[in-house]
Parts: structure tokens; sequence; C-alpha cells
């Protein structure tokens, strides 16, 4: 299963990882992540499942619409 991880860092940054999952099922996919793919200082804020775009406040540019 294909799991989205938001995740912060220590200096407050938010970011994304995406990767599959030995099990379908979300507890496993959150403990995997923490034991498996983060970095040190990031901690998860929440978990999707499947490839999904998430687009934050930071991420829109008002000078580009027409």
């Amino acid at each position: 299963m294909i799991y989205t991880v938001i995740y912060v860092d220590e200096n407050d940054m938010m970011g994304t990882i995406t990767f599959a999952s030995h099990k379908h099922d979300k507890n496993h996919a959150w403990s995997e992540y923490i034991e498996t793919y983060a970095s040190p200082g990031q901690s998860p804020v929440a978990i999707m499942p499947g490839n999904h775009i998430v687009y934050f406040p930071h991420d829109i540019s008002f000078t580009q619409v027409a």
C-alpha cells in the first residue's frame, strides 16, 4: 500500500514523503515511517493512503493569478 506522510522537521518546516508500506495498515505504516524513513528531527503530522498532492498557503502565489 502506498502512503503519503506529512511531517514537520526540527526547524518547524513541513514536508512530505511517499513510500510503499509493507502492510495495508495505517498503524503499521505510521510506525514504519518513524522507524525506516524519517530523518532525525522529523515527526509525522498526518498520514494518507495513496499518493495525494497537498497544497499549503505558502505554496500559493497570487501574483500568477490573471
